[in-house]
């Protein structure tokens, strides 16, 4: 099979509107790992609410991120 360069790779052109979302969302996962370590007392719902919100950002972002690469 031969390819004729056409098939391969195609660049993925970036919005602000993305990259806005993504830095929030590294500043969100930064903080909530900052409490998580200065925090002394861990609880189920504390965890739950940490890695909820981090795992809401990512959905969020994929979510939004394949809206704009069709």
């Amino acid at each position: 099979m031969s390819s004729t360069g056409d098939e391969g790779m195609k660049p993925v052109n970036g919005s602000l509107f993305l990259d806005g979302i993504f830095i929030f969302e590294a500043i969100v996962v930064i903080v909530n790992v900052k409490i998580f370590i200065h925090s002394s007392t861990h609880t189920w719902l504390s965890l739950t609410l940490q890695f909820g919100s981090i795992l809401m950002f990512y959905i969020a972002y994929g979510v939004l991120s394949s809206a704009f690469m069709d």
